[in-house]
């Protein structure tokens, strides 16, 4: 893998969404995800930023094998999402996490 700019070759996207709120009982607000392909937001065959609360990179190690990157909690809050993702570790023997 290699972090840069260019062209993506085989972009795939995994999305795994829930509904969001603040962490107060009081402010609870339900944030709608849609998908438009009708009006997209980048030219066609590119990524794009998107804001979000659990960020993992999905790879293939040079050797074949599966990674997955997990952005560390310094900037984020552990949650239920993020370690239900993390505890693939013990059922997918094969995935390499690695928490940076």
């Amino acid at each position: 893998p290699r972090l840069g700019v260019g062209a993506l070759n085989e972009p795939l996207l995994f999305v795994i969404t829930a509904s969001i709120y603040l962490y107060s009982p009081t402010d609870f607000i339900i944030v709608l995800l849609s998908i438009n392909t009708v009006h997209c937001r980048t030219c066609q065959g590119e990524g794009i930023d998107i804001g979000t609360m659990n960020v993992f990179m999905y790879l293939k190690n040079k050797t074949g094998g599966i990674e997955l990157v997990a952005l560390p909690l310094i900037e984020f809050l552990p949650g239920i999402t993020r370690q239900d993702i993390l505890d693939l570790e013990c059922i997918w023997k094969d995935l390499i996490i690695y928490r940076q």
